[in-house]
Formats: C-alpha cells, sequence, structure tokens
C-alpha cells in the first residue's frame, strides 16, 4: 500500500495493484469512492507522497467513512486496507 496524490495534491491509498488495475481509495465531499487506473494513468496522473503514513491515511480514510460513508467499493478496499495495516 501506499499513500498517493494527483496533480491537485488530493490524496489516495492505493490499496492494491492487479495485473490489469491499480484500485485507489479516496474521499471526496461525498464520502468514500473507489477508483480503478491503468498502470499508464497513475503514472501519468499520481505521485507517492512519501512523507504520509499509510497507518495515518487509512486513520483519516477511516474517519471519512464514519461521518459520511461511501461506495459498497470504497467500504470494501477499506475492509482490505485495514486487514492488512
Amino acid at each position: 500500500m501506499k499513500v498517493i496524490a494527483d496533480r491537485q495534491r488530493h490524496a489516495a491509498l492505493l490499496v492494491k495493484q492487479g495485473s490489469k488495475w491499480i484500485h485507489i481509495l479516496r474521499a471526496t465531499p461525498h464520502g468514500l469512492e473507489a477508483d480503478k487506473l491503468t498502470e499508464e494513468e497513475l503514472t501519468a496522473d499520481w505521485f507517492e507522497l512519501v512523507n504520509q503514513s499509510v497507518p495515518n491515511a487509512i486513520q483519516s480514510f477511516s474517519a471519512v467513512a464514519n461521518r459520511k460513508g461511501g461506495t459498497k467499493a470504497a467500504m470494501e478496499l477499506l475492509s482490505e486496507a485495514l486487514l492488512h495495516d
């Protein structure tokens, strides 16, 4: 797992990387959402935040989930992240 950010500095958590898709968890004004990216999309638009720890990111995303909820896919990714932390 890695903490990543896009060009607008919106943080996300890279939860798992499959053979075709990279699954990320991000906070939006509506709650947590899950996205699937290709390797090309990841390298073009995202970079690793080396000064952010994964446990702190998981804690932040858990707080967002508690306050605002999230999509089913996002909640599944959060559960997976909690298991691997």
